[in-house]
């Protein structure tokens, strides 16, 4: 099994950064009108949170109490570090505010003290690109920063009304490309490419195939997390 080098994005892919919105929305302004289910349909918080203008729903990445309710996806910790385990490169790479960066750094580095490296692009007039980083395989839940990513395979995380298009616009490129909804597709496609065997060029949903892996199911790590 070759060792890779592996780029996870952080909100909504390695951490329930949604979530965490709803829940500082909801302790500061006492509206509790609105949910995840019904009221969430687009990149910005207008429709979940509309008691927020813009400036405020940018302020609430540098509130504090955000990191407190901040919360890791299942089987997220779990799942990176079995992969650190077996000897793969963990990295991650994410966008936010300047000024709350320690913050976020401390957040990372508390659930996820094994990874290799972090890497903070300010947001400041961002334009979501992460052209800057490299490696073998890139997991983000945003279209742009997969795309102009440099990484061999780029898997979109999750499936939310923003990466919907997700298919539609990789398939413009000849990328080696996937979506993968949960951790454990996401361990699935790493034992793919680490093997050697690869998953084929695209693939559109790696939960498909994970029941044909019985040795992945036996990983005892892996499975308790699920």
């Amino acid at each position: 099994m070759k060792s890779l080098k592996l780029v996870f994005d952080c909100d909504n892919t390695l951490s329930l950064t949604d979530e965490a919105i709803l829940e500082l929305y909801r302790l500061r302004t006492g509206d509790c009108s609105t949910t995840l289910e019904h009221n969430h349909n687009q990149w910005d918080y207008d429709d979940l949170c509309p008691l927020w203008d813009r400036k405020a729903q940018a302020d609430a990445f540098l509130d504090l109490k955000l990191f407190e309710f901040l919360k890791p996806k299942p089987g997220a910790v779990e799942v990176l570090k079995v992969l650190k385990e077996q000897g793969h490169e963990i990295v991650v790479c994410t966008v936010h505010d300047a000024r709350a960066v320690q913050a976020k750094i401390e957040w990372i580095n508390r659930h996820f003290p094994f990874i290799d490296a972090t890497y903070i692009i300010s947001n400041n007039e961002c334009s979501m690109n992460k052209s800057f980083i490299s490696g073998d395989i890139i997991f983000d839940d945003n279209v742009n920063c997969l795309i102009t990513s440099d990484t061999f395979m780029k898997v979109c995380f999750g499936e939310y009304p923003w990466n919907r298009n997700w298919e539609e616009l990789a398939a413009q490129f000849y990328w080696k490309r996937a979506r993968a909804t949960d951790f454990r597709e996401v361990y699935y496609i790493v034992q793919e490419e680490a093997s050697g065997a690869g998953v084929p060029f695209w693939w559109p949903d790696a939960s498909e195939k994970w029941d044909d892996v019985p040795d992945k199911r036996s990983d005892v790590n892996v499975a308790a997390a699920f």
